[in-house]
This record gives C-alpha cells, structure tokens and sequence, in this order.
C-alpha cells in the first residue's frame, strides 16, 4: 500500500513540478546564476618592491587579454568576476613571478607583498640588477 502512494505521489507531483520550473526558468536561472555586467576596471598600481610600475601588466585569467601599466594605473575592459592578475610584462618571458589572482572590480589597487619572503627578495634583486 505505501508503495502504491509513493508511486501515485511522483505520478502526480512530477509533472506539477516539471511545469512550475519550467515557466520559472529565467528567475530561477537568475538566482542560481546570475548575469555579469562588463566593466571598465580602473586599477591603480601599489608596492612593487621598488620595480618600476611599466615593467608590470594586467592580466584577465579567463579571457588571456593582457593590458600594459603606464604611470602606475591600469584599465582593463572586463566582466564583473573575472579573475584579473598583476603579472611581469610578456616581454621579459625569462622573467616569472606567482602573484595571486583577484575577482575584478571597478576599481581596484594591486601590488606585490614585499614582506620577508628570501625568495621574493632574491627575484627583485635579480629584476633591478638587470633592468
């Protein structure tokens, strides 16, 4: 006998619930997911360790577009979200430094930890030297 209701029950409701989403989608897509706008991010350029600013570029993660930084700002068209990375300019390709990425905001201030990594230290002392 429970068996039987169980089965009369999913008979019944799926179909409700099948049609009740369905002409909800897009508010239901709308919470789940929710759209993104595209942005001018404004980024201003903080502690590089006593590297110039212009030997830096902004770069978006998810669509591998790469913008110079000029006079310590950057701006970069972008989706709200996307992650965005500070990173050495493509033209030193010898030259490599792991900075952690951010979500892209409007406007936002990025720069190196000068802390006392030896590591970090080693490289910037190698990058002065040099340029």
């Amino acid at each position: 006998m429970k068996v039987t209701k169980f089965i009369l029950n999913v008979i019944f409701i799926t179909p409700i619930v099948a049609m009740v989403t369905y002409s909800n989608h897009d508010r239901i897509k709308s919470i789940i997911d929710p759209q993104r706008e595209d942005i001018l991010s404004i980024i201003d350029i903080g502690e590089t360790c006593g590297v110039g600013t212009d030997y830096f570029e902004i770069v978006d993660l998810d669509t591998g577009l790469r913008v110079p930084v000029r006079n310590g700002k950057s701006r970069i068209e972008t989706t709200e979200g996307n992650k965005i990375q500070l990173q050495i300019s493509a033209q030193f390709q010898a030259v490599q430094i792991d900075i952690p990425s951010v979500q892209a905001e409007k406007n936002m201030v990025l720069g190196l930890d000068c802390g006392n990594d030896e590591r970090l230290q080693n490289f910037l002392n190698s990058i002065k030297d040099n340029f």
